[in-house]
């Protein structure tokens, strides 16, 4: 059994309504998203994340691959993959990704 509590906690200044509107901000501050998680067995839970969650197109009601370190795969020729829940406004309307968003190396 995998028994996971998660959040996220941001941290830095919150965007601006100018940065909003205009789509970009600063890149010299610091902001982002720390997360906390409590788990069960943390060498099981991550994996299962990872293993499981991350790259399973169908994990949360078919919304895609993870967007930010999942794989579509070991062929580089098919890393496209399509996604969807990222507009607010509309939770349904696809994106598709292209590329990896976190390449590692290979070893």
């Amino acid at each position: 059994m995998h028994h996971i509590i998660r959040a996220g906690i941001p941290y830095g200044p919150g965007v601006t309504p100018e940065e909003s509107q205009s789509h970009m901000t600063s890149t010299s501050l610091e902001r982002g998203l720390a997360l906390v998680a409590y788990q069960s067995n943390i060498a099981q839970g991550f994996h299962f994340l990872q293993q499981v969650w991350i790259n399973d197109a169908n994990v949360r009601l078919g919304t895609g691959v993870d967007a930010v370190i999942g794989s579509a795969g070991n062929d580089p020729s098919s890393r496209s993959r399509t996604i969807t829940g990222l507009d607010p406004a509309c939770h349904r309307r696809t994106m598709t990704l292209q590329n990896d968003f976190v390449v590692s190396p290979l070893y």
